[in-house]
């Protein structure tokens, strides 16, 4: 976790998942993607009614179709499968993550649905895309706005992790998660989330290794709810980019 204004990246629990290489992005890549559509479009203005369809429903109830989709136009307007995957790389770069790597493979793993769902994302890399991309350095204000907007109107996953911490209904909750069956037959299930708005907010990563989805999921909420009761949500002095 850290706050979107100044302040340090703070980290708990098992290293494997929250350092280099980390777990599996599955469906939090999500974010990543739309962010991209956005940035080669211009302007949140320049997305056509059928992009905007795809980005609200991969974001909103995950919709792994939509999030193809997404992928594809990233495909043809950057030369293919590699082209995609640096575009996207690159994104993650001038976040301020010089070492995660989309992936172009589904990593060996069967249960795999997409090639950069199968990215190795460590939750503390996860923390500093989301907190450059909340602090309006990736998409500007506008584009900040839409994309945060379509995480705080996720649906499939109210009754889970962050959007079951338990925060009062007039704080923004912004947030998307990622599950999925890996290789050995366990599940990795995940979170990224904004909680508040301007520089006092706070974003959070969460992931965590089970050996069903329901008790990962369960697993998220708990460490939710204890962030809720010990993340230091007061005021701070806004960061700039870069």
């Amino acid at each position: 976790m850290a706050p979107v204004g100044r302040g340090s990246i703070q980290v708990f629990g098992d290293r494997s998942l929250r350092a280099s290489p980390g777990g599996h992005a599955w469906s939090t890549m999500k974010i990543a993607l739309v962010a991209q559509l956005v940035l080669d479009r211009g302007r949140v203005s320049r997305l056509t009614a059928v992009q905007r369809g795809h980005a609200k429903a991969a974001l909103t109830v995950s919709d792994n179709a939509a999030a193809a989709a997404i992928f594809e136009q990233l495909k043809a307007d950057h030369g293919g499968l590699e082209g995609a995957s640096a575009k996207v790389t690159e994104l993650l770069q001038r976040a301020g993550d010089g070492a995660t790597q989309v992936s172009q493979t589904t990593d060996g793993n069967p249960n795999a649905v997409s090639t950069y769902g199968q990215t190795h994302w460590p939750a503390s890399a996860a923390v500093r895309f989301l907190r450059a991309l909340a602090r309006g350095c990736i998409l500007g204000e506008d584009g900040t706005r839409y994309e945060l907007g379509l995480m705080a109107g996720v649906r499939e996953e109210r009754g889970w992790g962050i959007g079951a911490a338990g925060y009062d209904g007039d704080i923004r909750v912004a947030f998307k998660g990622g599950w999925g069956q890996e290789a050995d037959n366990s599940w990795l299930v995940r979170q990224l989330g904004v909680v508040g708005t301007g520089p006092g907010a706070v974003v959070i990563a969460i992931v965590a290794r089970a050996p069903s989805l329901a008790v990962g999921q369960a697993r998220v909420t708990a460490a939710a709810q204890w962030l809720r009761a010990h993340a230091v949500t007061s005021a701070r002095a806004a960061a700039g980019c870069g």
